[in-house]
């Protein structure tokens, strides 16, 4: 497990890649997430957190980020790069 991560980081990016590959099974064309999506899934913690533990995690690599369309707000939304993916398999083996 990566010594860099946080306990809330790991929290946060393991929430992420569940709730991710549960989307991606019905919208294959699915490029990220917005922190409210991933916020949503979780209990015990602030959006804030939520949203601060995403933007650590684009800091070291985990995913980039854009603006796009989240209802009638232009948000960030978190994609995956291949460091998060690779990071998933690494936790499930």
């Amino acid at each position: 497990m990566e010594k860099e991560l946080t306990d809330n980081c790991r929290k946060v990016l393991g929430a992420f890649l569940v709730v991710f590959a549960s989307l991606l099974e019905q919208d294959k064309e699915l490029k990220g997430l917005f922190a409210r999506q991933v916020f949503d899934t979780l209990k015990d913690t602030t959006f804030n957190s939520v949203n601060a533990s995403l933007a650590s995690l684009a800091s070291k690599g985990y995913f980039t980020k854009e603006k796009a369309q989240f209802g009638d707000k232009l948000l960030t939304c978190y994609i995956p790069t291949q460091k998060a993916l690779n990071y998933k398999q690494e936790t499930s083996e």
